[in-house]
This record gives structure tokens, sequence and C-alpha cells, in this order.
């Protein structure tokens, strides 16, 4: 499933991360209903030749394709497919697409272009590498995850419990967070407990 890079740099720096992801689709018309697939992905940068080959293949008919300052393409590995019922989302009428965008960076060099993705798509919002791409210099060049490096998500233990959870959770911080966070519970349920039994008086 081939998804063009949108704005900002979230999606691709979450992504070399931990090589996950979610969309939400929701229906805006006819019956109430939210659809979201879950599963792994990974970044096809630029110029790449995976880049180049899916592109002719999958957005030849598009304006995108001579559009400039495109960043990439997502490649999703869906692996669960949930909905719900979607009964607050409004009714909305389709209009069409915007041309804003592509026309733009059409007016926009190339060196502008990089100039943008230093400035702008360095680093996400809570300070990962963003944009790491070769075409700005060595020092923006990183690993990426190639075909089949997605992340691949471990099934859910069959007859697992809460109560596993719960211990794999704990061992997984520091003892003295684990404990604080520990007390904090207890101290949490003694008051809810006296709360209760004063309210039975």
């Amino acid at each position: 499933m081939p998804t063009p890079l949108g704005s900002g740099i979230e999606t691709q720096s979450h992504l070399e991360e931990n090589g996950r992801i979610t969309l939400m689709l929701m229906a805006v018309e006819g019956g109430p209903r939210i659809m979201r697939l879950l599963g792994t992905g990974r970044v096809v940068r630029v110029d790449s030749p995976e880049y180049n080959k899916l592109m002719h293949e999958q957005f030849s008919d598009s304006d995108i394709v001579n559009a400039s300052g495109k960043r990439g393409i997502i490649m999703i590995d869906v692996r669960k497919v949930g909905t719900s019922c979607g009964y607050a989302v409004p009714y909305y009428d389709y209009r069409g697409q915007r041309d804003v965008l592509v026309k733009l960076f059409s007016k926009r060099a190339e060196a502008t272009v990089k100039e943008y993705w230093k400035t702008k798509n360095a680093y996400s919002l809570d300070g990962l590498p963003g944009m790491r791409h070769a075409v700005l210099g060595p020092e923006w060049e990183g690993k990426n995850r190639g075909p089949g490096e997605a992340v691949v998500l471990p099934e859910k233990a069959a007859g697992s419990s809460g109560l596993t959870a719960f211990a794999s959770w704990m061992t997984a911080g520091t003892g003295v967070a684990n404990l604080s966070i520990l007390a904090a519970g207890v101290a949490i349920g003694v008051a809810v407990s006296q709360y209760a039994a004063g309210r039975r008086r």
C-alpha cells in the first residue's frame, strides 16, 4: 500500500524509529463507520531505485509525478483491520482535490527545496531525525529500513492475562519508579475502598 508523504515529517520520523503505523478512515456519507488499518511500515526515500519504480507504477497518472519537493513514499504492511461505530463523525460533501501544494513547489528551485528540508523537516516535533537523505549531504544520510525490514509486531501470547502483561510492564522500568507507581496504585485502591465502605453505611 504505497502512500505519498504528507506535510511535516512526523510519519517518516516515527516509522524510522519503530516501524509502527495506523491509518484511520472515516465514512462521511452513508452509514457511520470508522476503520483503522494497523500495521508496520517503512520509508522509501526519494530518488532511490525503489522510489522511482513505485512512482512510475502507482502515480504515473497523477500530477504529483512531476511535482518538486517530494520526500518519499511510505510502504505499509497492514496486519490488522478494526472498525468502530463512527456515530459522532459529521457528514461532509466532497468538492474536489486541491492543487495548491503542487503549484507551490513547482515554483521552487531544487536548492530551495533542500533548504526547506533542512529547516522544516530535519527533526520531528519530539526531536527524532526527520528528513535523512543523501542529497542534503553525508551528515543527513542515515540507515532506513529496506524491503522486508519493517518491524514485525509480536503476536499476543495465547492465554496471556492482565497480570502477565502487568508483570512484563513492571520488569521494563527501574526499581524505584516501579515501586513508586505500585505504591501510588495501592494508595488509590485503599482510598477507593474506604470511600465505597463509607457510602454503604
